[in-house]
């Protein structure tokens, strides 16, 4: 069997969810995070030249080849895990489901599902909605394993007519809503980001931060990258003065300029 997960942090925890069971099945984890940046063009040559513009990645093209090229070249049966209630997973899930175009698969939804989290009490355990197979435990994974379910046509045809809209809207962001995914602007966590600013002086990643947690209360929306990406452009933009390197967000300082309410 060959599970296919949306991140590496999937991976290891289904990994140790999988070592006392099933140690003979295959794990597949996908790189790209397709809820940012252009998606018009999905070659691997484009989404590795985009992400680029942030940060050195320079084995990108070939991670983003493979992965499709093992998915395609796989016989066995293929489950794939994701959360509708992270950004990034359910982008995957819908570009998933048109690169697949009907061969047949079975998911693991486990935003579906309840997992089990740590109590404040150490010997305590309580459960709560799963939001995204990227930030579950170990032994929650253990639990959903072997609950896989088949995918209807109606269902996959749903999800590819969505993420060709989604497509040919090329948006900067898809953010998760009640109803789906929805495009969003370059700015769209912009205001996030100025709320944890002041007019006192506060370390850059304690503003990202502070906005990541923002953006995470009900869905997964946003990684910590692209905050810091947007970071910078509001320092380029004037609407933050810099003090220090802006590009060394655990050194440098940020402050919303004086006047500003």
């Amino acid at each position: 069997m060959l599970h296919v997960v949306p991140s590496l942090s999937a991976s290891g925890s289904l990994k140790k969810a999988l070592s006392a069971h099933s140690a003979e099945d295959r794990i597949l984890s996908f790189r790209d995070d397709l809820s940012c940046g252009p998606i018009a063009s999905l070659a691997s040559a484009d989404r590795v030249s985009w992400w680029q513009e942030y940060f050195d990645w320079p084995s990108a093209t070939n991670e983003f080849d493979d992965f499709w090229e093992q998915v395609d070249a796989a016989e066995d049966k293929i489950v794939l895990w994701f959360g509708k209630y992270s950004a990034r997973e359910f982008a995957f899930r819908l570009a998933w489901a048109a690169h697949m175009n009907g061969r047949p698969y079975h998911v693991i939804d486990v935003s579906s599902r309840r997992s089990l989290i740590s109590g404040q009490d150490s010997a305590d355990t309580i459960t709560r909605p799963a939001k995204a197979a990227s930030v579950m435990l170990a032994e929650s994974m253990m639990q959903l394993v072997g609950s896989e379910q088949s995918v209807s046509a109606e269902e996959d045809a749903r999800n590819q007519n969505e993420w060709a809209r989604l497509r040919k809207e090329n948006a900067f962001f898809r953010i998760v809503t009640p109803t789906g995914l929805t495009s969003a602007a370059a700015d769209h966590f912009d205001i996030l980001l100025l709320q944890q600013a002041d007019t006192t002086w506060r370390k850059a990643a304690y503003v990202v931060g502070n906005a990541l947690g923002a953006s995470s209360e009900r869905y997964y929306q946003v990684g910590d990258l692209m905050l810091i990406a947007r970071l910078q452009t509001l320092m380029d933009q004037g609407k933050l003065e810099v003090d220090g390197d802006p590009f060394d967000i655990q050194t440098c300082c940020v402050r919303l300029p004086a006047g500003t309410h």
